[in-house]
């Protein structure tokens, strides 16, 4: 027999099941304040719009801090089924349910069941997309960063609550489903991993040893070269090439001086194998800093600092947009054509040999890097004739096609897969499809 539905009586929830309530979220939490006196001796939690709360240093990179906070007194409390949100982010899913008791920012907010509910379920409730864009319209702020979703606003929402014993078969029937579903997206997430890993080995292996497995071999001279053919060259980019530094954001003009609005390109814009120009910004300058700090066609992009796997990766600007402005983050590298092709360097910017370079030059500040245009300059590089650059380029441009396409159809499977798991997850907590 279908499900017995009822209209909810609130336009954006729509229908739920007969035996289903509508309350204010008020009526099932409360949000509570308790301060730890000993930080130290308590559990650093963090909330991710990802993986919800758990243990901050479960998520922490090699270098990273587990805090840059002096102390950790005066942090709140949280215990077992607390909510707990990060109210500058609650539009994009920063909240979930604690399993651990623990402490997190004073800048968060705690809410503790004030009935008997499986806390869970709301933890599933709150977020779904349905839910993320509400808290978004309830949050208080002018532009996406700086929104936030209050207490009083976050407690006033009405939510659908299904009786207890439902709320608990809805989260033991998703929590197996998302078991068995996150194994499937590691798993494809190994298989990109793994593509993309032997993209590099490919790449790094034609810009270092040619295409000619039996030619003669010498030592590069440089730890991270390694043997090189014979008949190549080693030496620093500085003498194959020329960098321009990009214009320096935050100047100040004279009031009356007359401005044009050019676009520009930041870090975020280079990635390793293209410029990404879904987001591009805007900046106003002296109609004389446009020639200064145009991007010429043919220019390799490199960043001077971000993440440190991204650290100096580079891609050859082909004139997208003309004129476009770079800032002073992002170098543009000119080779001369006759002895460095610009692609060929592309190739050498996102190998292994690169990455060693700038891991072991970089200046490093937690879990990022940054470097700077005399060691761009410094970077030793091997070079083959300029013919041998152009066969390597054209070997590696259809492999790296193909390696690209088979990466492209895993990461389509996996966004199909991680969109079955959000469409599950609202038709069950939504009461849409029934768990018996």
């Amino acid at each position: 027999m279908a499900r017995q539905m009822k209209d909810s009586g609130v336009e954006w929830i729509g229908q739920i099941p007969e035996d289903w309530e509508i309350v204010r979220i008020k009526q099932l939490f409360a949000e509570v304040d308790e301060r730890c006196t000993k930080g130290n001796e308590y559990t650093l939690l963090s909330v991710s719009e990802y993986y919800g709360v758990s243990p901050k240093k479960d998520h922490l990179n090699e270098d990273d801090m587990l805090t840059r906070a002096e102390t950790l007194d005066g942090y709140k409390i949280c215990r077992k089924n607390d909510i707990v949100m990060n109210i500058m982010l609650a539009w994009k899913r920063a909240l979930g349910v604690s399993e651990y008791v623990g402490i997190i920012s004073p800048a968060y907010c705690v809410y503790r069941a004030r009935q008997e509910v499986c806390a869970k379920y709301f933890h599933y409730l709150f977020r779904t997309d349905i839910y993320a864009e509400l808290f978004k319209q309830n949050s208080t702020g002018i532009i996406d960063s700086r929104l936030r979703l209050y207490p009083d606003k976050f407690l006033a929402l009405k939510c659908q609550v299904p009786p207890l014993e439902q709320q608990e078969k809805i989260v033991s029937y998703l929590d197996r489903k998302c078991a068995e579903i996150d194994a499937i997206i590691a798993k494809q997430q190994q298989i990109i991993e793994k593509l993309k890993e032997y993209k590099l080995s490919v790449i790094t292996e034609a810009v270092t040893k040619g295409l000619d497995p039996n030619v003669p071999m010498k030592d590069s001279g440089v730890e991270w070269i390694g043997m090189v053919p014979e008949r190549w060259k080693v030496g620093q980019l500085k003498y194959f090439a020329t960098i321009r530094a990009g214009l320096t954001l935050g100047k100040k003009y004279e009031i009356d001086a007359k401005l044009v609005e050019m676009p520009y390109l930041r870090v975020a814009n280079v990635q390793g194998e293209y410029v990404d120009l879904s987001d591009v910004s805007s900046v106003s300058v002296l109609p004389e800093e446009v020639e200064k700090y145009s991007l010429h066609k043919n220019e390799l992009l490199m960043t001077e600092g971000g993440d440190k796997d991204k650290l100096g990766r580079g891609c050859v600007w082909n004139g997208e947009i003309d004129p476009c402005l770079h800032q002073n983050h992002v170098f543009a590298v000119a080779t001369d054509a006759k002895k460095l092709s610009i692609h060929f360097l592309s190739y050498l910017t996102t190998s292994g040999v690169a990455r060693s370079y700038f891991e072991y030059t970089a200046k490093k500040t937690t879990n990022l890097a940054s470097t700077n245009s005399t060691i761009i300059l410094q970077f030793k590089l091997p070079i083959p004739s300029i013919q041998e650059q152009g066969d390597i380029i054209c070997y590696l441009d259809k492999c790296c096609k193909q390696i690209n396409t088979l990466i492209h159809e895993k990461e389509n499977i996996l966004s199909k897969i991680n969109e079955y798991k959000k469409a599950l997850i609202y038709e069950v907590v939504t009461g849409k499809k029934e768990v018996l």
